[in-house]
């Protein structure tokens, strides 16, 4: 099967499809799926490559960027702010954290998982990278790797221990992040309760592995090295537009939104909050 990918503006927004059809050749596939998309009102962009389509996900591959994530996941929350940024349509699959059955058929085991057409892209940076390179086009200077490893190897480990301390405060978190899930309500407290006794272990230990020994503290100096040395007065890390470094510090908070990690951290530093609140207002979802 050959699969044809036309991108174009239409309504104003970025659009992505996958159609596939039954071409002897690929000029057959580009140019019969140029004509119907054209029809549409699509102005787009093409490209064709063959692909094998495991049973049952026909539908994602002719539809568009399909997301495999965990909602509370900080690494998932990166490559969400930029797809939401740039605007990309992508079907989100929430995974269930216990079990990661919905991954079964694509033989892993952790989020995030981003399918495009034949294409299976893990690990966050990695995903971040095809998106950039393939739909974003954000521009990048030289100091953007080392926000982002900074963000992988430090700024995202002193967030657990904060929105997991307890079991109290696990429950809590979990009550918040599995409300969007889609999972009934059976199976959600479920993942709420193994998730909150899991968790508030794990997190603990992990910090102390680390030689986190205040969490709070530790968030607090990590906002200001990032407000101090990464923004440096400029509007976001990129100038006057954000770049992967900014979406990248941003989705590790933005997992979390309206919890103790990112209250703490817009209260201590007013030019975070800022710029916390610059980039909510433009990463508004673009999950259908």
């Amino acid at each position: 099967m050959i699969v044809c990918r036309a991108i174009g503006r239409h309504d104003g927004a970025l659009t992505n499809r996958n159609f596939a059809a039954q071409f002897t050749t690929e000029q057959g596939a580009t140019e019969g799926n140029l004509v119907g998309m054209t029809a549409q009102g699509f102005l787009p962009s093409w490209g064709c490559y063959p692909v094998t389509i495991p049973p049952g996900y026909l539908s994602e591959f002719l539809f568009m960027l399909t997301l495999y994530q965990f909602e509370s996941c900080p690494f998932c929350s990166k490559v969400k702010s930029l797809l939401h940024f740039a605007k990309i349509p992508y079907k989100p699959v929430e995974v269930n954290p216990m079990n990661s059955k919905e991954l079964e058929p694509l033989g892993l085991k952790k989020v995030p998982v981003l399918v495009d057409g034949g294409q299976v892209v893990t690990e966050s940076s990695v995903i971040m990278d095809y998106v950039n390179d393939h739909f974003a086009h954000l521009s990048n200077d030289d100091t953007v790797p080392e926000w982002r490893e900074w963000v992988d190897n430090t700024l995202v480990h002193f967030i657990p221990p904060i929105i997991y301390k307890d079991f109290g405060t696990a429950w809590q978190t979990f009550g918040q992040v599995l409300k969007p899930s889609g999972f009934g309500v059976i199976k959600r407290t479920m993942i709420r309760f193994a998730g909150s006794l899991a968790m508030s272990k794990s997190s603990q230990k992990k910090a102390r592995e680390r030689g986190i020994t205040d969490a709070p503290a530790g968030l607090t100096e990590a906002v200001a090295h990032w407000v101090n040395d990464g923004l440096a007065g400029r509007t976001f890390h990129g100038g006057v537009t954000p770049d992967l470094a900014d979406l990248s510090v941003f989705g590790v908070f933005r997992s979390t939104d309206g919890l103790a990690a990112v209250s703490l951290a817009k209260a201590s530093n007013p030019a975070f909050a800022k710029w916390y609140e610059q980039l909510k207002s433009v990463t508004a979802s673009t999950a259908v």
